[in-house]
C-alpha cells in the first residue's frame, strides 16, 4: 500500500518526491534594494513624484505568497531538512510576506511534522536550527503567527525526545504567559500545547513549578472546552505529583466526565476537546481507581469503543490507548470485553497507517496477556487471519515485536484444533 492511501485517514498530504521548483531564501535579498529610488527623497526630481515601492508592496505580497504556495504544493522530503526550514523562516520573518503566507507556511509545518510522527521518521525541526528560533514566533506581534506556533509546539511535543529541549528553550514560560492573553484562541492553543508537555513527566514538573496551573484554575468555571483542557491538564499534572488515585479520590469533581463524555458522543473536536480528553482519560486510567471512575460513566465507555470506527486517526489512535490503558487492569477487564471492543479493534489491522495499526497491536497485545482477553481474541471473526499478515517497516519495530508476543500468548491459549493462520 502506498504511503498516500495510507495516510487518507488522517486527512495529511503524502509528501511527492523532492521538487524541482527551487524557493530561495528571502534572508539573502537586502531590504534596501526593493527601496525605489524614484521617491521624493531624490533631489534630482522636481516636483511631485511618486513612491513606486509603496506601489508594488501588493504586488510583492502577491508573488510571495504564489512562491510559496508553489513549493508547498511541489511538496517537501521528510525528514524536513535544514535548507527547506531556512527559507521557510526567512519568509516567516519578511514583513513583505503576507500574514496568510506565514500561516500557510506553519500550517504545512504542522502537517509535515505529523506526518513524521506517524511514519516513524525523524523529526527535522527539532535536529535543525529552527528550533531555537521558534521563541521568536512566539513572541511575534502577528496574533496568527503567534496562535500557529504554539499549535506548532503541541505537535513537536508528542514525541518525548522533544519535551527536555522545549523546557531547555523556556518555552513553558512563554505558554503560561499566553494564559493572560485576552485572544481566545492562542488560550486554547497555549493550554494544548501545554497539556502535550504534561503528558510526559519532564515536561509537568516544568508546568507544576510555574504558573500555568494556577491560570488555568480560572479556566475551570469558564466556557466548556477551555474547561475541559484545564481540568485534564490539572489533573495530568496531579498524577504525576501524587499517586494517582489519591489525587482523584480527593478531587473527584475536578474532572469533568460526563462533559468529556457529551463532547466525545457529538464528535465536537472544537479545541481538540476528543483528542485532548482521550488523553487526559489515558493518564488518569492508570491508576486502578481511575480507570474504575472512567468504567463507572457507562456512557464515556461507550462512546470511547464507539471511536474506533472514526475516520480521524488519532481518535482512533486515542481510543485504543485508552482501551489497553483500562486493560491492563485485572478487575477492569471483564466488564470492559463485555462492551465488545475486539470486532473493531480487529478491523483496523489491515489497511490503515503504522501508527493506527500498532496502535491496534498495542492493545491487542495488552488484552492478550491475561487468559480471558486471549480467549476473547482467539473467538474474534478475522483476528487469526489478520495479526500474522501484519508486517511494520524498520521504523516501526515496536510494532512487529508486539505482534510477535500477541501471536505468542494467543499460542498458549489456543485450543488444539485451532490451525495457526485460522
Amino acid at each position: 500500500m502506498t504511503i498516500s492511501s495510507r495516510l487518507q485517514c488522517t486527512r495529511l498530504s503524502s509528501p511527492p518526491p523532492r521538487p524541482t521548483l527551487f524557493m530561495q531564501s528571502l534572508a539573502s535579498e537586502s531590504c534596501a534594494s526593493l527601496v525605489s529610488w524614484w521617491s521624493d527623497s531624490n533631489p534630482g526630481l522636481n516636483g511631485p513624484t511618486i513612491n513606486l515601492h509603496t506601489l508594488t508592496k501588493p504586488l510583492q505580497r502577491f508573488m510571495y505568497h504564489r512562491q510559496a504556495l508553489g513549493y508547498i504544493k511541489a511538496g517537501t522530503t521528510v525528514p524536513l531538512t535544514e535548507a527547506t526550514l531556512d527559507v521557510y523562516f526567512s519568509y516567516l520573518q519578511c514583513k513583505y510576506v503576507a500574514t496568510r503566507t506565514k500561516v500557510k507556511i506553519l500550517t504545512n509545518l504542522h502537517a509535515l511534522t505529523l506526518f513524521e510522527l506517524e511514519e516513524g521518521l525523524e523529526n527535522g525541526i527539532l535536529r535543525s536550527s529552527f528550533f531555537a528560533k521558534i521563541p521568536q514566533l512566539l513572541g511575534s506581534s502577528n496574533p496568527d503567527i503567534r496562535r500557529e506556533t504554539a499549535k506548532l509546539i503541541a505537535v513537536l511535543a508528542r514525541r518525548e525526545a522533544s519535551v527536555g529541549p522545549i523546557v531547555a528553550l523556556n518555552l513553558v514560560q512563554q505558554l503560561e504567559l499566553m494564559l493572560h492573553d485576552n485572544d481566545t484562541i492562542l488560550v486554547k492553543n497555549a493550554l494544548e500545547s501545554l497539556t502535550e508537555i504534561a503528558l510526559w513527566p519532564l515536561g509537568a514538573q516544568a508546568i507544576a513549578v510555574s504558573d500555568a496551573l494556577e491560570c488555568t484554575e480560572g479556566f475551570l468555571a469558564s466556557r466548556p472546552s477551555l474547561r475541559i483542557l484545564a481540568a485534564i491538564l490539572n489533573d495530568i499534572i496531579a498524577c504525576h505529583s501524587e499517586p494517582a488515585a489519591e489525587a482523584l479520590i480527593v478531587k473527584p469533581n475536578r474532572f469533568p466526565f460526563e462533559q468529556v463524555a457529551s463532547l466525545l458522543q457529538k464528535k465536537d473536536n472544537t479545541f481538540g476537546s476528543v483528542y485532548y480528553g482521550l488523553r487526559g482519560l489515558q493518564r488518569i486510567a492508570r491508576s486502578a481507581a481511575g480507570a474504575q471512575l472512567i468504567m463507572d460513566t457507562a456512557m464515556l465507555v461507550h462512546v470511547v469503543v464507539q471511536l474506533l470506527g472514526s475516520h480521524e486517526s488519532f481518535h482512533v489512535i486515542g481510543s485504543c490507548e485508552l482501551i489497553s490503558k483500562l486493560a491492563s487492569h485485572e478487575n477492569i477487564m471483564p466488564k470492559l470485553l463485555k462492551l465488545h471492543p475486539l470486532p473493531k479493534i480487529v478491523k483496523l489491522l489491515p489497511d490503515t497507517t503504522p501508527w493506527a495499526a500498532s496502535a491496534a497491536v498495542g492493545v491487542l497485545h495488552q488484552i492478550s496477556c491475561r487468559k480471558l482477553g486471549a480467549e476473547a481474541i482467539l473467538e474474534t471473526d478475522g483476528a487469526l487471519a489478520s495479526i500474522p499478515k501484519l508486517d511494520f517497516p524498520s521504523s516501526w519495530p515496536a510494532g512487529n515485536r508486539k505482534r510477535d508476543e500477541l501471536l505468542q500468548n494467543l499460542a498458549k491459549h489456543r485450543p488444539e484444533s485451532t490451525p495457526p493462520n485460522a
